[in-house]
């Protein structure tokens, strides 16, 4: 069977976030997860408003559970590198 199972994830940032850095950690980090089958991972920006951007993240994996355990991975390890690397990319929002 050769069936690719790919999901995303994603991110949405400040306008002012490196996305080829993201890109590049994002890539990086797939590859070291045992779920990624080796097939799909790559990073485009989907929109681009005046106040953020939409990143997806896609990724693929043998089996749906390997999957969404890849996705919670990637997101959870993307949030926090986000936050020591480039804290000005995330949106913070206020309270009224």
């Amino acid at each position: 069977k050769n069936e690719v199972l790919s999901g995303a994830v994603f991110l949405y940032l400040d306008p002012v976030a490196k996305i080829a850095a993201i890109r590049k950690e994002a890539e990086r980090y797939i590859a070291t997860r045992p779920e990624w089958d080796g097939r799909t991972a790559s990073v485009h920006m989907t929109d681009a408003k005046s106040d953020y951007v939409e990143l997806r993240i896609a990724m693929s994996s043998h089996a749906i559970s390997q999957l969404f355990t890849l996705r919670a991975a990637v997101r959870e390890h993307m949030i926090g590198w986000l936050r020591d690397a480039q804290p000005e990319a995330l949106i913070h929002r206020t309270s009224a």
